[in-house]
């Protein structure tokens, strides 16, 4: 007996029987290795055995059958799809060696385009290494005349650095001499102050010059009054001496009224040139005040003479 011939099938079967056949060949075998087809032959052999005899096991196997066959006809619609995707792919391909056979003629003519271009290139590039060569010379000097403007470039840089350093200085000294003026308002200030005080010594000087004056005018007046009555007493003594012998008594009244008269009148002198003195003293020192410069007057620096002066004034006042 020959050796039947082994083929290959595919079917469609529950995953859940499946499952439970695999376990049942596994609990009498202990092993599925080569027993699934062994027991898939079995059961076909039972089953076509049998299959007279089990009407429902024939209906179950029809409803397969009829499974079968539409699967078969979708088979069928799917391999006329692909044969129509096929001949779709065979009109593209086609199209396609059209347009290569196209691209072939165009690379052809593009292939003598470029040898055309190559040509020129080549006149081209003979043309560029000649004006390269003619401007070598031309960048050279450019190059040397960047040189020469950076140098200066960065001498003006340096320049600028440095006027920036003046300037900074600049505004050092602006502030410096802000600070100084400044400094110099509050002197000013301060010296107004001293000379509103100046001023008022000045005009008390002054006050005091005048009544000086007046003080002198009185006591020349008064000692024109004594010389013209001490000129008229002398006339009289000269005319009570010629009449001595009869008049002396008379004459020593004359001669004490004669040596009152000129205490008196030395008195005055004294005070006449005492005023005289304290004038000139009152008009040196006002001389001094007026003519004080700027910075005497900002700083206060009052003449001693006008110190003393206004000393030997408080003595006398305070003395009074």
């Amino acid at each position: 007996m020959s050796e039947e011939k082994i083929i290959r099938k595919t079917i469609q079967i529950k995953n859940s029987l499946w499952e439970q056949f695999q376990s049942r060949i596994e609990e009498i075998y202990g092993t599925t290795y080569k027993k699934q087809g062994e027991a898939i032959e079995t059961a076909i052999t039972n089953y076509v055995n049998n299959i007279d005899q089990d009407p429902n096991e024939k209906e179950e196997l029809r409803s397969n059958i009829n499974i079968l066959e539409q699967e078969n006809t979708q088979l069928k619609l799917d391999q006329k799809e692909s044969q129509n995707i096929i001949q779709q792919l065979d009109s593209q391909m086609h199209h396609k060696d059209n347009e290569i056979q196209h691209l072939n003629k165009e690379v052809k003519r593009l292939e003598s385009d470029n040898h055309n271009k190559t040509d020129e290139l080549n006149s081209l590039r003979k043309q560029n290494q000649e004006i390269t060569s003619k401007h070598e010379s031309e960048i050279n000097e450019l190059n040397q005349l960047n040189k020469t403007l950076t140098d200066e470039n960065q001498k003006l840089i340096d320049e600028k650095t440095t006027a920036k350093l003046q300037l900074n200085d600049y505004k050092k000294d602006i502030q410096n001499i802000n600070d100084k003026e400044k400094l110099m308002q509050q002197n000013i200030d301060k010296s107004n102050k001293n000379n509103d005080i100046l001023q008022k010594q000045i005009n008390d000087l002054k006050e005091d010059k005048k009544k000086n004056l007046e003080e002198i005018e009185e006591l020349k007046k008064e000692r024109k009054r004594l010389q013209t009555e001490n000129n008229q007493l002398t006339q009289n003594l000269e005319n009570v001496e010629t009449q001595y012998e009869g008049q002396l008594t008379e004459y020593k009244k004359l001669v004490n009224r004669k040596e009152h008269t000129q205490e008196v009148l030395n008195k005055q002198q004294f005070e006449l040139n005492e005023a005289l003195k304290k004038l000139e003293k009152y008009s040196y020192a006002m001389g001094k005040l007026e003519n004080m410069s700027l910075i005497d007057r900002l700083f206060n620096r009052i003449p001693e003479e006008v110190k003393e002066l206004v000393a030997a004034e408080k003595t006398e006042e305070l003395g009074e």
